[in-house]
């Protein structure tokens, strides 16, 4: 991995920071753009 990529994805790895999505309530890690559940927008962070 390099190095820049490696500082920038810290706090999310070692903080377990991802998502949940408001309309289903699942929680996803790695954060992404779309609810693999439900298919809407998820983009409030949620912290494990």
């Amino acid at each position: 991995m390099e190095i820049p990529r490696h500082w920038r994805l810290k706090q999310q790895r070692y903080g377990l920071v991802g998502e949940v999505c408001p309309h289903c309530d699942f929680k996803i890690f790695p954060p992404r753009d779309v609810c693999p559940n439900c298919g809407d927008e998820a983009k409030e962070l949620f912290t494990f």
